[in-house]
């Protein structure tokens, strides 16, 4: 796993913000409020993420795609520890798909793919 280039699915949990509020580095977690509310998750199960240019801040309750290269690096934070460190390439909303068979939400007489 270590200098692979991948996608991870998570939550947003911020660590460090600039001067204008935009989003440098967060840590990915496996589900919603991990971090926030004691005990965090154990460090294999958390991401540390750099953003080479902060981003707008985005809404923590959704869930997040964050594509780029994973290395096995510690990073402790006041929120938690993670085993894993990745510089992001893409931050995208995770969105998920209604066309597929079997998923509750296809619309009737719709076929999934």
């Amino acid at each position: 796993m270590d200098g692979q280039t991948g996608r991870i699915a998570g939550y947003i949990v911020p660590i460090e913000t600039d001067a204008e509020g935009k989003l440098a580095e967060f840590f990915l977690v496996p589900y919603f409020g991990a971090c926030i509310h004691l005990p965090a998750p154990p460090p294999n199960q958390i991401v540390h993420v750099a953003l080479p240019e902060p981003i707008e801040m985005t809404d923590i309750y959704a869930p997040y795609w964050v594509a780029g290269t994973v290395k096995i690096q510690r990073h402790n934070d006041e929120l938690g520890a993670s085993a894993y460190a990745m510089t992001a390439a893409t931050v995208t909303r995770w969105e998920r798909s209604r066309r597929r068979r079997g998923l509750p939400g296809t619309p009737p007489g719709r076929p999934g793919l």
